[in-house]
């Protein structure tokens, strides 16, 4: 390779360093800051389920970027119960529910694999 070819690679990987330095790492999965985004977005207004991890003698959630366990406070709510795909919320006698896939029903499969 030539001198001048050198010279290109360098500036060229300096360029394609800069371009990635100067872009910030964003997290998707990081709730919107803002409530009002969520209301422009269409996302439901109030706490937001993320994940949910059970594990033998453990079970956690992630709302709104926070992780709780059962018995933990959110808020004005207290965990009462944490499944595969939903989380309970109380506050005073008030009841949420807080569901991973609205809308999606999990349901047993029959037998032949047909619904």
């Amino acid at each position: 390779m030539t001198r001048l070819a050198h010279l290109c690679v360098l500036f060229a990987c300096a360029a394609g360093h800069q371009l990635a330095v100067a872009q910030p790492l964003v997290d998707p999965t990081k709730p919107p800051a803002d409530p009002g985004v969520a209301a422009v977005a269409g996302l439901p207004a109030g706490p937001r389920l993320h994940s949910v991890i059970i594990a033998p003698g453990r079970r956690l959630a992630v709302i709104d970027g926070q992780t709780v366990t059962v018995g933990a406070r959110l808020g004005e709510a207290t965990v009462v119960q944490i499944s595969e795909s939903e989380v309970v919320l109380k506050r005073g006698d008030e009841v949420e529910r807080l569901t991973m896939f609205s809308g999606i029903e999990k349901r047993p499969r029959r037998p032949g694999g047909k619904s």
